[in-house]
């Protein structure tokens, strides 16, 4: 007999995935339908529930799924200041364009939010961030 902790062949029901050779911003860019500098860049995988991209990435030798705009932010714009968060100045949860991404405390960006208090109804200027008047 064999060695009885050697696991059975896969027999090809299952095969094993090839590890990623492609560098990480290679693979997320590949994932985003970059239009012009002022629109929306619309992630095109994985999404959540909530409606936000996601992206599985490996931080520390640990994997995790990590939010699609904030991988953006940080491959173009670098890191997202500690306590702060991402607003989306388009309102459009799949946008990865950094320009339409402000980092704002949570209070804030709860008070820009769709909701009662919020001021989400008002349009604003993705490039500015400020109130368009109607």
């Amino acid at each position: 007999m064999g060695n009885p902790n050697k696991l059975p062949p896969r027999h090809g029901l299952h095969p094993v995935k090839p590890v990623r050779t492609q560098p990480p911003a290679e693979r997320f860019w590949a994932k985003v339908d970059v239009g012009a500098p002022t629109s929306c860049w619309l992630w095109k995988a994985a999404r959540r529930s909530n409606g936000y991209g996601h992206m599985t990435v490996w931080e520390n030798g640990v994997k995790r799924y990590k939010a699609a705009h904030r991988i953006a932010f940080e491959f173009v714009r670098g890191m997202i200041p500690e306590g702060l968060e991402l607003d989306h100045l388009c309102r459009n949860r799949l946008c990865v364009n950094p320009a339409h991404l402000e980092p704002v405390t949570g209070s804030t960006n709860l008070r820009r939010g769709i909701g009662v208090g919020g001021d989400r109804g008002t349009p604003r200027d993705p490039n500015t961030g400020r109130f368009i008047s109607c």
